[in-house]
């Protein structure tokens, strides 16, 4: 089961959003905080959730807030919903999702859907293709990968490594 959080501060969404249907399909909870204070009562190291942060003005302690809550529940993907002038600080602070003021309800479902597609698709391998055709590498045999000029190194447990022609940021 699904769970998603709404917060924004004092004023309690309950109302407007549990008009919204999120799925047919896929069993959620909400959950509603009007406080930061509540807010942290909701979340566990071990929380995984889509929080939806609403806030007019992204100011200094929200900016330190997430940050917090995104260090101390590393489960949680947070979709800012604020104005549209704060969409480039939502990815500095490197956040699930971005929705601009007005919010809507489709947009609300567009960031729910986009977080069970999130859920759905984690992945523990990935494929690279070498000489020896394409080989599967679990995510829990990598060691480290770092950058060659245009190459990516790939050193993995068992003391293989690839030399791989594609950029380390397509990693």
């Amino acid at each position: 089961m699904d769970t998603i959080i709404v917060y924004k501060e004092k004023q309690n969404l309950k109302d407007s959003i549990q008009k919204v249907r999120l799925s047919h399909t896929r069993p959620y909870t909400l959950h509603f905080s009007d406080s930061k204070l509540n807010l942290q009562r909701q979340l566990k190291p071990d929380t995984k959730a889509l929080l939806f942060y609403f806030t007019k003005v992204l100011n200094q302690g929200d900016r330190v807030f997430i940050q917090t809550i995104k260090n101390s529940c590393p489960d949680i993907r947070i979709c800012l919903c604020s104005h549209a002038s704060y969409a480039l600080d939502a990815w500095k602070l490197d956040l699930f999702h971005f929705e601009a003021y007005p919010i809507k309800a489709l947009q609300i479902k567009m960031g729910y859907q986009k977080y069970v597609r999130h859920v759905a698709n984690i992945q523990t391998q990935f494929s690279i293709k070498t000489s020896e055709g394409t080989v599967l590498i679990p995510f829990k045999q990598l060691l480290f990968l770092y950058a060659s000029g245009n190459y990516t190194n790939i050193h993995l447990k068992s003391n293989k490594k690839y030399l791989i022609t594609k950029q380390l940021n397509k990693y």
